[in-house]
C-alpha cells in the first residue's frame, strides 16, 4: 500500500437499517400520502408516488395479541382481495401496482409483531412461483411481521426492496429485480481497506483472518464502475430446518415400462436413487410429472386409466385414481403428465384429430379417487400431432409438448418433430410457439412420418431438469441418453446420461427433495444484498449477480450467485457458497466460495418440494 495510512479505515459496509426511513423525497406528492407515510414515520414528510383512489388501499386489524396493525399501499394500485386467516395470519394480496408502488406495514401495541401468511399479485393463485401476470413493486417494508410456516411471498413481477422480521421453515420468498438503471457510479480507489467480514448489526469490523480481506492500493485516480443493482432483502431471522445438505443435486423422476416401476435419478450423477413400483402396468408411451397434493409434492405416472400418485420425498405410493371419466372429453388413456406453477395437465395423444390436453385438480382427483378436471380440453391447431411428451418449469406457466408437425415446406407430404409450447390465459389455453428439432450434428429435420401417423415414430419422453427442457433419445450403453434443450430456442444445451437399461417412456420435471422444509429466498435477476441477523435453513439462489451476503450466523444453509461477489458471515457452519466463475480472469476465488459454473447454470428457478 502506498502513501500515508489513514488513522481510521473506511469500511464499506452496511448496516441493517430501518426500512421505514427509506424513501425517495419529492415536494409533488399528493397530501394523502404524505400523510400516511408521516404516520409510519413521523420523520418522513414527502415520497414520490402518484396517488390514486383511496379505495382499498388500506387493512387495518387487531392482532389476539391487542396490537392494531395498518397496511397502506402508497402509489398506484389495490390491496383488494387481501384477508386475514382464522389463526391471524395475513394474506396479502395486490394489484394494479407500479415500480413506484410501496406496500408498508405497521403494528402499534400487543407485542409488536404480526403474522404473515403470504404476498401475492391477485392475478396469480397462491402457491404460485410464477412471473406472468404479476406486477411490479419498489418496496415491500413489513419489519414487524413474522412469515409463518409454510408461507409463500410472491413478487416475480418486480420489487425494489423487501423487509421482513423474519421467515419460518417451509416458506418461499419469490423475487424479480426491477429493471437495471442505466446510470454508474463513480468509486474512488483511495480506499484504504474493505473489510468484508463485518458485524451487520453494529457496522464494525468482527476481525479478519486475511482471506476475507481485500487491500486496494491507494491513488489519486477516480475508476467509474456500474453501480451495484437488484433486490434489496433485510430479514432479522430465517429459521429453516436444520439439515446436513444444505442443497444437492436436482432430481428427476422417470417411468421404465418394463419392470412397471418409477425411478428417482440423480441428474448430476445419472445414478438410480430409488425405485417404486407403480400398480399400473406399463405402456410404450406412459406420463410422469409432478404436482401438489394438498401442497406435497409428488410424482403422478400415469398409464393406460389409472394415474399413481408417489410421494416424492419418501418415494412411497400415497394414493392413485382414475381417468375413465375424462372419456366424456375425449381422453380415453393417459400417455403424458406436465406440471406447470401450481397447474397439472394431462395428455392422450391418441385422442381426436391432434391429441387432447387437460388440465387436473390433483388435490381433488386423488381425494375422490377420479379425475375432476379444471377448465375446457385443449386440442393444437394448425396440425400439430401430439407423441405423449408433456412438461413444465419451475417459476413459469408454459407447459411444453413433444409432437410433430409440417415444418420442412420442402416435403409437405411429411411431418416433422417438434415441441410446441402453451400457457393457461384468462380465454383459456393458448398456443405460445412451436419450434422443430432438428439433429444437432446435421441441422436436419427429424421426419415423424406421414400426416396423421406421427405416433408411428413416437417423439421421446420429455421432462425438464433445471431451467432447460430434457428429451429421451435412446439407451446407450445401458444408460439412458438424455438431450437438455433451451426452451425458447430448442436448442441443445448438453446431455445426462441416467443410469436405466430399459428406455424411459415417461420423465418428470426435475426438483430438490433435500431443501424440504427450508426456507427459499428464489432470485430472478441481481440480488444487491441479503442482511440478516441470524440463518439457519436458508437457500438464496439469484440467477444473476450477487453483490453481498452478510450475517452475524449461518447454519445449514446455502448462498448462489452468477456470480457471487461478496460474502461475510461472522459465524458459519455448514454454509455452501456456490458461484459462477469471477474476475476477468475466471479464475477470481475466495475462501469457502466453491466455482462452478455449470451447477449454477443448472439450478434455474427453485421450489420447494
Amino acid at each position: 500500500m502506498t502513501g500515508r495510512k489513514s488513522s481510521t479505515l473506511r469500511r464499506t459496509a452496511p448496516v441493517l437499517e430501518n426500512l421505514e426511513a427509506r424513501q425517495m423525497l419529492n415536494a409533488s406528492t399528493p397530501a394523502a400520502d404524505q400523510a400516511e407515510l408521516a404516520s409510519y414515520d413521523p420523520s418522513i414528510a414527502e415520497v414520490s408516488i402518484n396517488a390514486t383512489s383511496q379505495k382499498d388501499r388500506r387493512f387495518t386489524y387487531r392482532t389476539a395479541q391487542g396490537a392494531k396493525v395498518t397496511i397502506a399501499l402508497l402509489g398506484p394500485g389495490s390491496l383488494a382481495g387481501t384477508t386475514l386467516r382464522s389463526d391471524g395470519a395475513l394474506d396479502l394480496v395486490y394489484d394494479d401496482t407500479t415500480s413506484s408502488s410501496i406496500i408498508l406495514g405497521s403494528v402499534r401495541g400487543g407485542n409488536g409483531r404480526a403474522k404473515l401468511a403470504s404476498i401475492r399479485d391477485a392475478d396469480l393463485p397462491l402457491g404460485s412461483p410464477s412471473a406472468t401476470g404479476s406486477n411490479a413493486l419498489s418496496t415491500v417494508n413489513l419489519q414487524k411481521f413474522d412469515l409463518v410456516p409454510n408461507g409463500y411471498i410472491n413478487l416475480a413481477g418486480g420489487i425494489g426492496t423487501i423487509g421482513l422480521r423474519s421467515a419460518a421453515r417451509n416458506t418461499q420468498i419469490q423475487l424479480t429485480a426491477l429493471p437495471e438503471p442505466t446510470s454508474t457510479a463513480t468509486t474512488p480507489t483511495s480506499v484504504d481497506v474493505i473489510v468484508d467480514n463485518f458485524n451487520p448489526g453494529t457496522g464494525t469490523s468482527t476481525g479478519s483472518t486475511g482471506q476475507n480481506v481485500t487491500l486496494i492500493s491507494t491513488g489519486a485516480t477516480a475508476t467509474t464502475e456500474p453501480a451495484p443493482t437488484g433486490v434489496d432483502v433485510q430479514i432479522d431471522n430465517v429459521k429453516g430446518a436444520r439439515r446436513s445438505n444444505p442443497l444437492g443435486n436436482a432430481q428427476i423422476f422417470g417411468f421404465d415400462p418394463v419392470t412397471s416401476s418409477v425411478i428417482r435419478f440423480d441428474t448430476a450423477t445419472g445414478a438410480a436413487l430409488q425405485s417404486t413400483p407403480v400398480p399400473a402396468g406399463g405402456t410404450a408411451l406412459a406420463g410422469v410429472g409432478l404436482g401438489r397434493n394438498n401442497g406435497r409434492l409428488v410424482a403422478l405416472v400415469g398409464s393406460g386409466t389409472t394415474i399413481t400418485a408417489v410421494d416424492a420425498i419418501s418415494g412411497t405410493t400415497v394414493g392413485q385414481f382414475s381417468v375413465a371419466n375424462l372419456a366424456a372429453r375425449g381422453l380415453t388413456e393417459i400417455d403424458a403428465i406436465g406440471s406447470s406453477d401450481v397447474r397439472t395437465f394431462v395428455a392422450d395423444s391418441s385422442a381426436g384429430v391432434n391429441g387432447l390436453v387437460q388440465q387436473i385438480d390433483v388435490t381433488q382427483s386423488l381425494a375422490t379417487g377420479q379425475a375432476v378436471a379444471v377448465g375446457v380440453t385443449y386440442s393444437p391447431a394448425r396440425e400439430f400431432e401430439l407423441s405423449g411428451g408433456l412438461t413444465g418449469l419451475a417459476g413459469a406457466s408454459t407447459i411444453f409438448a413433444t409432437g410433430a408437425a409440417h415444418f420442412d415446406t420442402f416435403v409437405p407430404d411429411r411431418v416433422q418433430a417438434g415441441v410446441l409450447s402453451f400457457s393457461q390465459t384468462a380465454l383459456g389455453i393458448r398456443e405460445t410457439s412451436r419450434t422443430a428439432l432438428t439433429n444437432p450434428i446435421t441441422s436436419t429435420f427429424i421426419d415423424a412420418g406421414v400426416p396423421g401417423q406421427a405416433m408411428q415414430n413416437p417423439t421421446m419422453a420429455l421432462g425438464s431438469i433445471g431451467p432447460n427442457l430434457a428429451l429421451v433419445t435412446g439407451v446407450v450403453a445401458g444408460r439412458n441418453a438424455v438431450t437438455l434443450l433451451n426452451p425458447s430456442t430448442i436448442a441443445v444445451t448438453g446431455a445426462v446420461a441416467l443410469n436405466n437399461p430399459n428406455r424411459l417412456a415417461g420423465l418428470s420435471e426435475s426438483f430438490h427433495p433435500e431443501l424440504f422444509d427450508a426456507a427459499l429466498i428464489n432470485v430472478r435477476g441481481n440480488l444487491l444484498r441479503f442482511v440478516t441477523q441470524t440463518a439457519t435453513g436458508v437457500v438464496v439462489n439469484s440467477s444473476g449477480n450477487v453483490n453481498l451476503i452478510a450475517a452475524r450466523q449461518a447454519t445449514d444453509s446455502a448462498f448462489v450467485g452468477a456470480p457471487l461477489n461478496h460474502i461475510s458471515i461472522g459465524k458459519r457452519r455448514n454454509v455452501k457458497a456456490l458461484s459462477t466463475a469471477r474476475g476477468d480472469s475466471g479464475t477470481a476465488k475466495r475462501g469457502g466460495v466453491t466455482v462452478n459454473s455449470t451447477e449454477v447454470n443448472r439450478l434455474g428457478v427453485l421450489t420447494l418440494p
